[in-house]
């Protein structure tokens, strides 16, 4: 699906024929064969400016489409309502590999590397093949990484940084509780799910205050990076509302934490001249806002 004002009043849609010259008709051919190849439709069949089509809506899923009707709009266009049968498919998190560096056996990682290290002068020279070294090289590193440093695949249930072994153990008493209620039916168990639900999103609510706490604490100051991050992974423009929208805002805060008033800006490092002071718990707000 693809939509928007494309302003080319020559064209008519009830015939898809090319009728004046307001606009170069090479653009307007154009369109229409790009249409035409993609085997795409055009669902606008009625004036949005005077007399003129000129806010399309294009699909190759015409019979997805419920309903297509004008609405007043703010400017001089009218507005194009469509209510579609399509839903977007939300998928899980990928399970990914996460190294656990705090348990990395250094020793033993220098160890392999000097190795390597020796085996690789000793078998390459500099008519050597370039893939062929780095091929050599990406597979010691990688199997050198593998044995030295433990490692574990993230879940796809659980993605969020905050959740805890108590939350999770909290999550799964809850569905074995609603599982029971499915079955069972009994007011008992409708209320211990009730009671594990609530508690459940209690837990949740509070280890997320406390994560986001401790990105903004006094930490932010010497590894901003964490913070920011943080910020940048709020990015809603799937649900129309991009993260670049408060970038002016969040470039102004200083963070003021309970434990330090006088911390240091966060923005320091982006030569901003203007700062809000904002409490944690402020920002905590303004972040279930964004």
């Amino acid at each position: 699906m693809d939509r928007g004002d494309l302003n080319l009043p020559d064209i008519n849609w009830n015939s898809t024929s090319i009728q004046g010259n307001k606009v170069n008709s090479g653009i307007n051919k154009r369109l229409l064969d790009m249409i035409h190849n993609c085997h795409m439709e055009q669902t606008v069949t009625f004036p949005t400016r005077l007399d003129n089509t000129l806010d399309l809506f294009l699909t190759n899923r015409p019979s997805l489409i419920n309903r297509c009707s004008p609405l007043p709009g703010i400017s001089d266009h009218d507005a194009v309502f469509i209510e579609t049968s399509a839903a977007a498919k939300r998928g899980k998190p990928v399970k990914r590999k996460i190294h656990l560096w705090k348990r990395a056996d250094n020793e033993k990682l220098k160890k392999e590397c000097l190795e390597f290290q020796q085996q690789f002068l000793d078998k390459y020279t500099i008519q050597s093949s370039i893939a062929e070294m780095w091929l050599d090289i990406s597979t010691a590193l990688t199997n050198i990484l593998d044995s030295s440093v433990p490692s574990k695949m993230t879940t796809s249930r659980f993605s969020q940084p905050w959740i805890t072994k108590e939350i999770k153990a909290l999550s799964r008493r809850k569905k074995r509780c609603f599982n029971r209620v499915k079955s069972s039916n009994r007011s008992r168990d409708k209320k211990k799910y009730q009671h594990l639900k609530s508690a459940t999103k209690t837990a949740c609510k509070k280890a997320y205050n406390d994560y986001l706490t401790n990105i903004i604490s006094p930490d932010c100051t010497s590894n901003p990076k964490r913070f920011w991050s943080f910020i940048n992974s709020k990015n809603k423009d799937s649900s129309g509302t991009s993260c670049k929208h408060v970038w002016p805002v969040l470039k102004n805060i200083r963070v003021q934490t309970a434990e330090e008033e006088g911390m240091t800006s966060t923005m320091k490092h982006y030569n901003c001249h203007y700062y809000a002071t904002v409490s944690v718990n402020e920002l905590v707000f303004f972040n279930h806002h964004l």
